[in-house]
């Protein structure tokens, strides 16, 4: 047998020196193989201590690389590690921290009562964090337990983040519920079931006639719901040609169509996501649409133009008509199932002619607001011109009682509007009370209506634009009235 390493001379003395540190020694013969096969063995456990200390690091960052509060425990509860975020939320260090029960700790740290529920909230008057328990599981064992908790100050800082992202991109509502002027039954009302359907992500249907104010409900609606700091988008149905309605809505992918871009698009459904989607003028969607639209719905899943991919969206759908949906589902102009599924809770604005109480505190808002940006100096209304303005018809509502005041303040001299000045734009305005026939009957409303627009294009020369400024309306709205009524008005 081949002596490898130690030769015949050395073993005398490691012997001795074996003796003289009161150990025994034990020589054995070795060969060349089993010298390479411990060398072998070193190198690996070498190896295999360099990569478990390379595993380690790499954990340690991964953990330290994200701002939640992680801490790893054993199955018992014992805590094995925790990160830098974890260590600043509940003031501790890792070194103190392993090796101590971590429902002990918390709960010393006063932070949360209990780590038994599967999330939870502390004491928001100690310490509040949001807390989330997952078992760690090995080949269907549970090793191990990972605490996830987050500073509440960190959760507000970032939703302020996100609310400002959406300020920056339009993507925000204004409007609050508490910002909606009236002290009327009419108003009280919608404004109460309003405030009750923002608490449910049920569809809400918001009817009322043009000018009411049902955007302003919609985004109260959202500001009063748990969504308030997600996204909230608006688009009027009717203000956009049914291709540029479906991409903007659906969104369109690279190559969809001539002129689409490069880039592609993402639709307002996806942009809404975890947020809300406004879609007013809702009667107006072509009949191509409704289908998709119902799908959306039904599924909060959406596809964009020229893909096949599913997108699954979380998003509440607010929208609103001023045209009766059940009269156009009876004529065949719009889907029942859609109509059902829009209508899951409706909610009334009243006109203003059922809330004339309302009238001087309108008045009076609308005229400090556009002071600013007029830059005139109007204090108010005397007496007489309040009743004025009450005792008029209001068929744009409170779009045309704006547009009737910011007149009124151009052309009357403060610090008073006075009841005269209101008299004389009222005689030269298509506001005046509905006549009477006659036979010593009031005209119906569509007749009424038709006698409007036929006087304010006689005025305006026949300019729809024009007409639809004078009756405070939309112009979209003035063309689809157009096309409503079975008279003959010359154009």
């Amino acid at each position: 047998m081949t002596k490898a390493i130690l030769t015949w001379s050395f073993r005398p003395r490691l012997a001795k020196q074996a003796r003289i540190n009161g150990k025994i020694g034990i020589l054995f013969d070795v060969d060349e193989k089993m010298v390479e096969f411990s060398i072998q063995t070193a190198r690996s456990l070498l190896d295999f201590v360099v990569h478990r200390a390379e595993n380690d690091q790499l954990i340690h960052a991964v953990m330290n690389y994200t701002q939640e509060g992680l801490i790893i425990t054993d199955r018992d509860g014992i805590i094995s590690q925790l990160n830098a975020s974890a260590e600043r939320i509940i003031g501790t260090v890792n070194e103190e921290a392993c090796g101590q029960n971590a429902d002990q700790l918390l709960a010393n740290r006063h932070i949360v009562d209990s780590l038994t529920n599967e999330s939870g909230l502390a004491d928001p008057e100690a310490h509040p964090v949001v807390l989330q328990r997952n078992t760690i599981q090995l080949d269907g064992k549970s090793v191990g337990i990972l605490l996830s908790i987050h500073d509440m100050a960190d959760i507000r800082m970032l939703e302020r983040s996100a609310k400002r992202i959406h300020e920056l991109n339009g993507h925000v509502a204004t409007w609050r519920l508490s910002n909606i002027i009236g002290k009327s039954e009419a108003i009280s009302q919608a404004r109460q079931m309003a405030r009750r359907f923002s608490q449910y992500n049920s569809t809400v249907l918001i009817l009322g006639e043009t000018g009411t104010g049902k955007e302003l409900f919609a985004q109260g609606i959202h500001n009063a719901s748990p969504r308030r700091n997600e996204p909230f988008l608006a688009i009027n149905c009717a203000a956009l040609p049914e291709q540029l309605l479906e991409s903007e809505l659906f969104g369109y992918v690279k190559g969809a169509f001539t002129g689409a871009r490069s880039n592609g698009k993402t639709g307002l459904f996806e942009a809404a996501n975890g947020g809300t989607i406004f879609l007013d003028e809702i009667s107006e969607i072509p009949p191509n649409m409704q289908a998709r639209l119902l799908r959306v719905i039904q599924e909060r899943q959406v596809v964009r133009i020229g893909d096949d991919k599913v997108i699954p969206v979380d998003i509440r759908i607010l929208a609103a008509s001023n045209r009766d949906l059940r009269t156009l589902v009876q004529q065949g102009a719009f889907r029942a199932d859609l109509y059902y599924r829009l209508s899951v809770l409706e909610l009334k604005v009243p006109p203003l002619s059922w809330r004339r109480e309302d009238i001087p505190l309108l008045a009076q808002s609308l005229l400090q607001n556009k002071n600013k940006a007029l830059n005139t100096h109007v204090t108010g209304f005397a007496p007489e011109a309040l009743e004025v303005l009450q005792s008029l018809e209001w068929p744009g509502n409170i779009r045309q009682l704006s547009n009737f005041i910011e007149r009124l303040m151009i052309l009357s001299d403060p610090p008073l509007i006075t009841g005269e000045n209101a008299r004389a734009l009222a005689q030269n305005e298509a506001t005046k009370e509905l006549p009477v026939s006659r036979e010593g009957h009031f005209p119906t409303l569509e007749e009424a209506e038709s006698n409007l627009i036929r006087k304010a294009l006689d005025q305006t020369g026949g300019s729809r634009t024009a007409a639809a400024q004078l009756l405070g309306i939309h112009p979209s709205t003035l063309w689809r009235k157009l096309r409503d009524f079975d008279t003959e008005i010359s154009l």
